[in-house]
């Protein structure tokens, strides 16, 4: 088991070890810890799913480093980029994915996907490429915050973990930029339509 303080150099050995085994990642993202591994690792994201004890049919989001990264994998409206580059709140938008990316990741044609503003997570995404997420707890078990509950939760399953001490314990808000106008999936607490409309540019 491999467990490091979340900065730039962690990221990049714990990723780049766990990626060389094809297993997944514990890690801090900008919202709550997610377990995630690289969209082009198949077999990692596929054990996620056995740890997780998750439906196949519920795809994780995929977090990205730059608006290239979002439009490799998906077709963005320009509200959506809008929203994207501009919005400082964590944000996961529904995005028609493009057709190369796996169905893992899909769910009737779609991708979530969110661009997250904070360091080092940001800049190693940006250099690393785009990374599965999906919140780290068992399927059907309240989520619990903290490195220590992690390790509890996922000692016999995961070996790669990254912690910080500021992980926020509440998840990103989701919109749905598929249809004419964004709708609001799930809500957050400092996400409304107001500000979602306004940092897409769309009032």
């Amino acid at each position: 088991m491999l467990i490091m303080k979340a900065d730039s150099s962690a990221f990049k050995k714990i990723f780049s070890q766990a990626g060389s085994l094809n297993e997944p990642v514990i890690f801090p993202t900008d919202t709550i810890y997610g377990i995630g591994a690289s969209v082009r690792d198949i077999t990692a994201n596929e054990k996620i799913y056995e740890i997780k004890g998750r439906e196949v049919n519920k795809p994780f989001p995929v977090l990205v480093g730059s608006i290239k990264q979002v439009e490799e994998i998906a077709e963005p409206s320009p509200a959506a980029l809008n929203l994207l580059k501009n919005c400082p709140f964590p944000c996961t938008l529904v995005l028609k994915a493009k057709e190369n990316l796996h169905p893992l990741m899909t769910l009737n044609g779609n991708v979530a996907v969110r661009l997250p503003k904070t360091e080092p997570l940001a800049g190693f995404l940006r250099e690393y490429g785009a990374v599965t997420a999906t919140s780290a707890n068992l399927s059907g078990i309240p989520y619990e915050g903290g490195i220590e509950n992690m390790v509890k939760t996922f000692c016999t399953k995961v070996n790669f973990y990254l912690y910080q001490n500021n992980t926020d314990t509440s998840p990103s808000a989701i919109v749905d930029f598929t249809f004419s106008l964004p709708q609001i999936i799930r809500k957050s607490d400092i996400i409304s339509l107001d500000i979602i409309m306004s940092y897409a540019n769309l009032c």
